[in-house]
């Protein structure tokens, strides 16, 4: 069994190789996964160290730079072909509020919401 991280927007989401150890998915992949509300694009071993937090922290961050108004999902997941994994635990959170790596880490079927609410005053 292993762990994953999904990653899912709604626009391209882009980052340099080497910043974050992921991959994309196979466009069949939310045949088997449920519970997201955008594309799953991009997939990872679940982070074990602050520090790959942190790049996936900064990868949210310069997605968001490029895309303001788009909304990102991460779910950690259970990859497995003896249990099924679900989404048990759903939570959203601002962009500005998103200032720590370890608020992205996750429990196994928790799913995080993240979108910039901007202001047009």
């Amino acid at each position: 069994m292993t762990y994953y991280y999904y990653i899912a927007s709604d626009q391209p989401f882009k980052f340099s190789e080497g910043q974050l150890d992921a991959w994309e998915v196979d466009h069949d992949i939310e045949d088997y996964i449920d519970g997201f509300d955008v594309p799953i694009q991009l997939e990872m071993l679940s982070p074990q160290k602050e520090r790959e937090l942190f790049a996936l922290l900064l990868c949210i961050k310069y997605h968001f730079e490029h895309f303001p108004t788009s909304t990102v999902q991460i779910a950690n997941y259970l990859n497995s072909n003896i249990e099924d994994c679900t989404i048990d635990k759903k939570k959203s959170m601002h962009l500005k509020e998103l200032t720590d790596p370890k608020q992205l880490a996750l429990g196994v079927g928790e799913l995080m919401t993240v979108k910039n609410y901007i202001s047009h005053i």
